[in-house]
């Protein structure tokens, strides 16, 4: 199957003021970006601009205010291909041997959101809320199923009754996974999210347990509608159920221009 190239957004809350220009991104620049991300934001020892930009105020050797987040913020991209392994994981549920995984040059990366392992590629949709809490006054459990509610309307824009299931978050239609939530909170500020399956290729799921779950498939709005889904039109589907959700108007930035919404102090 032929790999589509990932694309990337970013929405923020929107303010009066005039509207970034957004502008694509070559894969290996969407590359870069990730592997900032994954050092940066989800790391225990990346402290970088960007991290200490979205991370709530801190206080440096001087006294001085650094790390103020401004703005939530929610990034909407594909993945290149990935499995992730979260707080729960282990590589007791990788069924394939890592030597295979470098073969087809799909990194096992060791994540700090809550859950097992599970894979992220080209076709599938991520959300990645970086949103403070406190100031939203969301309880945690609150905000998981404010994501899971946000796949569930996605799924209902295509005809599709998914439903939750307390065997494990997400989204499922039937005994079949469609889409996976796991996040972390740091200083009440909300990092990873949600997973939802588009066009996924869904042969690497075969290769572990998905979430740690054992006889456990997966699916996608491409095999249940027995067609490919414009992917565009998720994305912006996406944006239309946030705004409802969470009461919030967005516009979209480019990620360049991300770092111009953090006002260190």
């Amino acid at each position: 199957m032929k790999q589509q190239r990932p694309a990337s957004l970013v929405w923020q809350v929107k303010e009066n003021r005039p509207k970034p220009i957004f502008s694509g991104f070559e894969e290996s620049r969407i590359r870069a970006i990730y592997e900032t991300a994954r050092k940066s934001l989800l790391s225990r020892s990346g402290f970088n601009r960007l991290y200490s930009g979205l991370r709530p105020a801190t206080k440096d050797s001087r006294g001085q205010k650094k790390g103020l987040l401004d703005q939530d913020v929610f990034l909407i991209l594909e993945h290149a291909p990935v499995f992730t392994l979260g707080l729960r994981g282990g590589k007791d549920h990788l069924k394939v041997p890592e030597a295979f995984l470098a073969s087809r040059n799909i990194p096992l990366v060791h994540i700090e959101r809550g859950g097992d392992i599970t894979y992220h590629g080209p076709g599938q949709l991520v959300v990645y809320p970086i949103v403070n809490l406190k100031t939203g006054r969301w309880r945690v459990i609150s905000f998981v199923e404010i994501l899971e509610e946000l796949m569930l309307l996605i799924a209902r824009d295509w005809g599709i009754q998914a439903e939750r299931r307390p065997l494990n978050r997400g989204i499922w239609v039937g005994q079949n996974k469609l889409g996976s939530v796991g996040i972390a909170v740091r200083r009440s500020v909300s990092f990873h999210g949600l997973a939802l399956n588009v066009n996924t290729d869904l042969e690497p799921f075969q290769w572990i347990d998905p979430c740690g779950l054992t006889g456990v498939a997966v699916t996608s709005l491409q095999q249940l509608k027995h067609r490919e889904i414009p992917l565009s039109t998720v994305r912006e589907r996406a944006r239309t159920h946030i705004r409802t959700l969470f009461n919030k108007d967005l516009e979209m930035i480019s990620l360049v221009n991300l770092t111009r919404i953090l006002r260190p102090k």
